[in-house]
Order: structure tokens, then sequence, then C-alpha cells
């Protein structure tokens, strides 16, 4: 028997290979079934900042934001979390998130000014690849603790939208393939022994 040489811990960041939807899954499910692909619940964004206000003012909240700020995570990948999360529980729309992501950067760094916590507003440029993979896998390992369902749902909205990126690079692979054929220009036969017919 042969050992797996392979490094654990790569191993462990790629995750579970089979845990993602099956290409063409989402034209089987009726429509409406997931909380984003139906009305938004709030429509006010002054509503939906004061309650997001409220809830990072929680105790339990706000000790845990301060921790992933202190750690280094930037404000901006938090906001975009929060609002994503919002989106795809369908309490608002994309364009309400939007809308509430200048504001509550500005409130999370009020935050990180009153507790003397030196915050990262915006994610570095001049970060590696591989830095930002290692920290998007550690992201989605606090998700899948905290909230397994909205991770799965973001896991196959992640993998809906790596399928209709392959199909969009296969489309254009073929287009530019029958540009190719629809340019090349016949050439007449000399009478050479490879066009003989057997």
């Amino acid at each position: 028997m042969q050992q797996d040489t392979r490094n654990p811990e790569v191993l462990e960041k790629q995750g579970d290979t089979f845990d993602a939807p099956i290409p063409g899954q989402a034209l089987t499910t009726p429509e409406g079934g997931q909380p984003h692909e139906r009305p938004p619940e709030e429509t006010d964004p002054k509503k939906l900042l004061a309650f997001a206000i409220k809830r990072l003012n929680e105790p339990k909240v706000k000790e845990q934001l301060m921790d992933l700020l202190l750690a280094g995570i930037p404000i901006e990948v938090l906001v975009k979390n929060i609002t994503k999360a919002g989106f795809m529980e369908g309490k608002f729309s994309p364009d309400i998130a939007e809308l509430l992501q200048p504001p509550l950067t500005m409130y999370m760094l009020h935050l990180a000014k009153q507790e003397g916590i030196p915050a990262v507003v915006f994610m570095g440029e001049n970060e590696s690849v591989e830095a930002e993979d290692e920290y998007n896998q550690k992201m989605l390992g606090v998700m899948n603790e905290q909230r397994p369902e909205l991770a799965r749902s973001m896991r196959t909205a992640r993998a809906q939208d790596d399928l209709r990126e392959r199909g969009e690079r296969a489309e254009k692979a073929m287009s530019a393939k029958e540009e190719i054929r629809q340019r090349e220009i016949p050439v007449n036969s000399d009478g050479s022994f490879l066009e003989m017919e057997n």
C-alpha cells in the first residue's frame, strides 16, 4: 500500500471536493427556493443600518469583532462578509448591500479607534495571492463553525459562478477555434500521394 506523500496542510485547505453542487443543480430546484431569490425582507437602508449598528454593539458580537480586527483582518472584508450574508439570507437586495458598506466601514473604524485597535481598512494590494487564499480559507473555516448553512449556500453560489466562468471560457475558446477555421484558406491539391484514396 502506497502512502499519501502530498502536503497535509494543502489537502486540508482544499476541503472536500465532493461537497459542491452538481452541475446544473440550480436548474432543477424550484425558483425562489433560496432566500436570496425571493423579495428582500427590508428595503429601507436606514433601518438596516440601524439594525446592523445595534447588532455590532451587542457585547458578544463586539468582542468577536474586536478580536478579528486585532488579528489584522481588514474592515473591508468583514463588511463585505456581513453584507453578503444579509443578501444570501434574503434580508436585503444587493443594491442595499452596496449602500450599507461605506457607513458600516466607518462605524467599524470608529469602534476600533474607541478600543485603541490599529485597524486595517482595506485588503493590501501588495499581498500575495497565497496569503489571500490562506485568509479566505481561515474565514471559510470560521464561517463553517459559526454559520454552516450560510457557508454551504456561499459554496453553492461560488461553485455556480465557477461553472458559469468555465462555460464562458469554453464558449470563447470554441468561437476562437471556429474563427480560425473560417480564416483558413483552402490549398489546391498538387497531386500528392497523401491525398490518394485507398
